[in-house]
């Protein structure tokens, strides 16, 4: 009987200790696995997503996102001894004044460069992650966010208008991050902070905060929320973009005090920003496939009607298209004093990456299937529209900012630094327009530049560049740089002496054999001197150019 039992509780403890093994798992399905965690992890997808940014947008500070003027407008603010005979940059820069003000302060303990990419990486990563919210927020996987901005990203962000969300160290970046972010917070119901950052875009930057803040207020008036509500809403609003609505007043109460004919406003929408505020000068494929976005936007947001952060989304989208439409309209009327308000700032380049958004959730949620042949049709027309190939793109965008990086200082360049090194701080120079290194590359005034525009005195701009020219300043296409350029070189030394008492000028850098005393040589750039009465100084270099 011992017997017995001692063997049943032999076999009972060998019955309970048993465990089936596990099925096997070969070494793809482990790599699998890994790389499925690797592509849901966070940082991993944040790094990638710069990795991309840096290799195409990342070009030597001040680089080309209007960095070459705003950033050393940002200097200017705290340090007068920056160029303080410049006249571009003796303006207040209303638009970008309260974000002077704030982040000029850094500018007494960073160099320009260190201030440019320590801005540049800080405001990436926070639209980054703004936009991975955003995903989360519509439920879109984090994976097919990160590639979906990547594509957006190669594509150059702006269909049309030329306003990116990524690109330099300027005031839009900060007003981008803090209206994406306010959205982000409309979706997630919290209605304080998010009507706090709506404001806050206007006032850091009022062109971004009007045009998001018009299409944010139509979408949430299409939600239907209580006028209590709506109205907490507006005064949170009001409140946090009275900074901005005050720089507003300066800058109108200044052009107001300014005589600025149609014929002004004409030249300026047409000739000089016509990527920016003419439409009709757009390429028509452009404008029909923004159109095709708005449609599958609309007819995935029907599918996912009962889905209320989608209508919003789509709200949103259709607040900034009737701007879009309604620019569109002061053009063709021709009311181009109202066009200097950039109605197609935000429309050209988010309605794009929200169509990639609209793409990845109807993928996501298998309505792009044979049973729905609409959407699934429609999705693959409008991609086939969208896309060249990206990889090819980012080759190329690539190569193009390491060639940057490698470049080595051209003859004006040359000249820019000789300026800069063995000049009175309160020097000013008449310096080829078309160049956007001169501000910072020469720190010394100037009488105008070409791609500078000062919107609180564009009559003046303009005056200044026809003396720099002698002819009505054409437009400002690419095309038109090397009329520029002639039109620049052909200036007589009577003319270059009648601009140098005008403007109170004492250099002159150009390729141009004039009679005045060179004071630097390069193979084809000299720098002459135009003060009266001074005697010649030992000329550096090489021989003047013929």
């Amino acid at each position: 009987m011992k017997v017995c039992l001692d063997w049943c509780i032999v076999r009972k403890h060998k019955q309970a200790s048993f465990h089936p093994l596990p099925p096997t798992q070969t070494n793809g399905d482990i790599m699998w696995d890994r790389l499925s965690s690797l592509s849901q992890n966070l940082y991993v997808q944040l790094f990638l997503v710069l990795g991309v940014l840096l290799a195409i947008l990342g070009r030597p500070v001040p680089g080309p996102f209007v960095e070459y003027l705003y950033l050393p407008s940002l200097v200017n603010t705290y340090n007068p001894a920056y160029a303080p005979s410049d006249w571009t940059l003796a303006s207040p820069f209303y638009e970008h004044l309260v974000f002077n003000k704030t982040f000029g302060l850094l500018t007494l303990f960073l160099p320009l460069e260190w201030l440019g990419w320590l801005g540049r990486i800080t405001f990436w990563t926070l639209l980054v992650l703004s936009f991975f919210r955003l995903g989360r927020n519509l439920g879109i996987p984090l994976r097919l966010v990160s590639l979906m901005l990547i594509i957006w990203l190669i594509r150059g962000q702006s269909v049309v208008a030329s306003s990116p969300l990524f690109g330099g160290f300027e005031a839009k970046s900060l007003s981008y991050w803090l209206l994406l972010t306010s959205i982000n917070l409309f979706l997630e119901e919290r209605w304080t902070p998010a009507s706090l950052l709506l404001g806050a875009a206007f006032s850091f930057h009022p062109g971004v905060g009007l045009c998001g803040g018009v299409a944010v207020g139509f979408a949430v008036l299409l939600q239907g929320h209580p006028l209590r509500q709506m109205g907490k809403m507006f005064g949170f609003v009001f409140a946090a973009s009275l900074p901005g609505l005050y720089t507003i007043g300066l800058l109108l109460s200044h052009q107001g005090g300014k005589v600025v004919t149609s014929e002004t406003w004409r030249f300026f929408c047409l000739k000089a920003l016509p990527y920016h505020m003419d439409p009709f000068s757009w390429p028509l494929r452009s404008l029909f496939l923004l159109f095709l976005f708005m449609i599958f936007g609309l007819v995935h947001t029907l599918l996912c009607l009962e889905n209320h952060k989608w209508r919003f989304v789509y709200a949103f989208q259709f607040g900034l298209g009737l701007l879009f439409a309604l620019g569109m309209y002061w053009r063709w009327a021709e009311s181009y004093s109202l066009l200097r308000y950039f109605p197609f700032r935000l429309f050209g380049t988010l309605v794009p990456l929200f169509f990639l958004f609209h793409l990845s959730h109807a993928f996501k949620n298998g309505l792009l299937v044979p049973k729905r042949p609409v959407i699934a049709a429609l999705g693959f027309i409008t991609v086939l529209s969208y896309g060249s190939p990206v990889v090819v793109e980012f080759y190329d965008q690539a190569t193009a900012t390491l060639h940057q990086w490698r470049a080595r200082p051209d003859d004006i360049s040359k000249t820019f630094r000789w300026l800069r090194t063995n000049t009175p701080n309160n020097a000013i120079a008449i310096l080829p327009p078309w160049r956007t290194d001169s501000f910072h590359a020469t720190q010394r005034g100037q009488i105008a530049n070409l791609l500078a525009i000062r919107h609180d005195s564009v009559v003046e701009w303009r005056a200044r560049l026809q003396d720099l020219l002698g002819k009505p300043l054409p437009t400002l296409s690419v095309e038109a740089t090397e009329e520029i350029k002639k039109r620049f070189l052909q200036r007589t030394t009577q003319q270059i002496q009648d601009m140098g008492k005008k403007y109170k000028a004492n250099y002159l850098v150009s390729r141009t054999r004039y009679p005045f005393p060179v004071l630097f040589r390069t193979p084809t750039y000299n720098v002459y001197d135009l003060r009266p009465n001074k005697p010649s100084t030992k000329s550096r270099g090489n021989k003047p150019s013929k």
